[in-house]
C-alpha cells in the first residue's frame, strides 16, 4: 500500500495512507494540513476500513508527516 498525497489550491496538503509505527497503532491515517503546514484534520481508518477519531496524542504524532506529504504530493504520481 503506497502514501498518496496532494496539494489543494489554497497551498494545503492532504496525505492518505499514513502509518505510525505498529507499535503505536494498527491504524492508517489520513491528515490535513492548511498552507502553513498546521495540521488541521486526521482521521484514522482500521483494517475493515472504518472511520477512527484520531486522539491527540496519535496526532501530535502525525504532526511532523508534512514534509513528506508535500515530497510526495510534489512527485509527478503523488504516491511513494
Amino acid at each position: 500500500m503506497t502514501i498518496q498525497a496532494s496539494f489543494f489550491t489554497s497551498g494545503g496538503v492532504v496525505a492518505h495512507r499514513l502509518r505510525l509505527n505498529s507499535n503505536v497503532s494498527k491504524l492508517r491515517f489520513s491528515v490535513w494540513w492548511d498552507a502553513e503546514g498546521k495540521m488541521t484534520d486526521a482521521e484514522g481508518f482500521d483494517a475493515l476500513n472504518r472511520s477512527r477519531p484520531v486522539s491527540d496524542k496519535l496526532k501530535a504524532k502525525l504532526a511532523p508527516s508534512y514534509g513528506l506529504a508535500c515530497a510526495i504530493a510534489r512527485r509527478g504520481n503523488a504516491t511513494a
